[in-house]
């Protein structure tokens, strides 16, 4: 690879040697850094040039379906908005990033609210929403690759399973090596918004033909009179929760008729901007 400067200090042109090949949103390492492929010209196949940008991170999450961990380099920009606000409670920076990813199995997973931890301050974490997420403008149908966009905005930290030592938010603990790992997940929003009617969450088996059995659901929480529950017949249920449980953490389980619980879901309780 050959790679030109360009006005941009993070940015780079570059042309392949004929014969070798390269996609948008591939990764390329050049002087020890980790660069975004982000155009490429697609007129001359005989020897690719394009565009590539130096990614500045790591960011990490798990997939909630296999517990993997998960880590891709990508380009966090600088935040266009930094500020305080204070309330009664609490004070929430405002600040949000843009995050442009490889797109690929794992990252096309992601979606709204989903939640990354990006960084530590004296020992407190960091963590950070997604309130947007763009697989429409990079990423190309044609070549199944690209990369994808994404807003992350600040949110409240010290939820009960952020896994500081991993730094990754929402952490579940993978049931490999136990004798009786889950079958079973509740799928549905991960934040439930006051006062804005019911949300759906939905019992779902991970192996076919688990699905004939008899369960319950139960909520916890520490401001449980204001958190309404409707279960369906159809291994459903409906939640909705006033604004004075703002703030509030459900964990939402399920259990079998013999008591034993087989699936569990962490639901925070903000308002209906949060």
């Amino acid at each position: 690879m050959i790679v030109s400067s360009t006005q941009a200090l993070n940015e780079k042109t570059f042309v392949l040697m004929p014969g070798d090949t390269i996609k948008i949103g591939d990764i390329v390492v050049w002087e020890n850094l980790h660069w975004l492929v982000v155009e490429l010209d697609f007129d001359n196949t005989i020897a690719y040039k394009g565009r590539i940008a130096q990614c500045n991170r790591q960011i990490r999450w798990q997939n909630p379906a296999t517990k993997d961990i998960i880590e891709r380099w990508c380009l966090m920009t600088k935040p266009y908005t930094s500020n305080v606000t204070n309330g009664t409670q609490i004070s929430v920076s405002n600040r949000e990033y843009k995050v442009q990813i490889p797109y690929d199995d794992e990252t096309k997973l992601v979606d709204l609210d989903k939640r990354f931890m990006l960084e530590l301050i004296n020992g407190k974490p960091r963590t950070y929403s997604c309130t947007s997420v763009d697989q429409q403008t990079n990423v190309y149908q044609d070549l199944e690759n690209g990369f994808i966009v994404w807003n992350l905005s600040q949110d409240e930290a010290c939820h009960p399973n952020d896994n500081i030592d991993l730094m990754v938010c929402d952490y579940v603990q993978s049931n490999e090596g136990q004798e009786n790992p889950n079958i079973y997940t509740i799928s549905g929003m991960d934040i439930l918004r006051a006062g804005l009617g019911t949300f759906l969450y939905t019992l779902t088996p991970s192996v076919e033909g688990q699905n004939n059995i008899a369960w319950n659901y139960s909520v916890q929480t520490d401001k449980h009179e204001f958190v309404h529950m409707e279960q369906n017949a159809d291994n459903s249920v409906l939640l909705s929760a006033e604004s004075q449980a703002i703030g509030a953490i459900i964990e939402l389980y399920v259990t079998d008729r013999l008591g034993e619980e087989i699936a569990r879901k962490s639901i925070e309780v903000v308002d209906v901007y949060g």
